[in-house]
């Protein structure tokens, strides 16, 4: 979803390739999405479906792509003895001490862990990129999936899906390429 369209498309997994077909950008009515969100689920689901039998698609799984602006991003720094497995809990954490400008009780929040470590106080921190969707986002998005009969798989944020498709190639580069 974007701003005021929806890209879509079809994904088939054969044996040794991702074979992706049916790719289409539909312009949408400016008040039929906010912040990569239907903002009338039943409309736009009723719509997907639609695309799905018009172009012959064969759907069941989804993954959602949503534009940058749907979420706030954040380098948050936590002590180094918190593994990134334990990052989310030390953040929810309200005995913690973390502080962040937004409740992120009302988003769906990831962290990445990014490995950069920092001095403050005299304590060694180490940084995470914090992304954040307002659960009101996420539930519209999922709301509209299952009203079409979909299933969500994967929900990401665009620049973390380009990053996502590129990855492989990035660590592969030696240091300082």
């Amino acid at each position: 979803f974007g701003n005021s369209y929806v890209n879509y498309g079809e994904a088939k997994d054969t044996q040794k390739n991702i074979v992706i077909s049916k790719c289409e950008r539909t312009e949408l009515d400016k008040n039929a999405i906010e912040k990569g969100s239907p903002t009338d689920p039943k409309q736009m689901s009723e719509f997907l479906k639609q695309i799905i039998n018009e172009d012959n698609i064969y759907a069941k799984r989804t993954a959602v792509v949503i534009p940058p602006e749907a979420a706030f991003n954040k380098t948050v720094y936590l002590p180094d003895n918190i593994l990134a497995e334990n990052a989310r809990n030390y953040i929810l954490d309200t005995t913690s001490g973390f502080q962040f400008p937004i409740p992120l009780n009302n988003t769906d929040f990831d962290l990445t862990p990014l490995n950069i470590f920092k001095r403050k106080n005299n304590k060694v921190e180490n940084a995470f990129f914090l992304t954040s969707v307002p659960k009101k986002i996420t539930d519209n998005i999922i709301k509209t999936l299952a009203l079409a009969g979909l299933e969500l798989t994967r929900l990401e944020v665009a620049y973390t899906s380009q990053f996502r498709l590129i990855s492989q190639a990035t660590k592969s580069l030696k240091f300082d390429e």
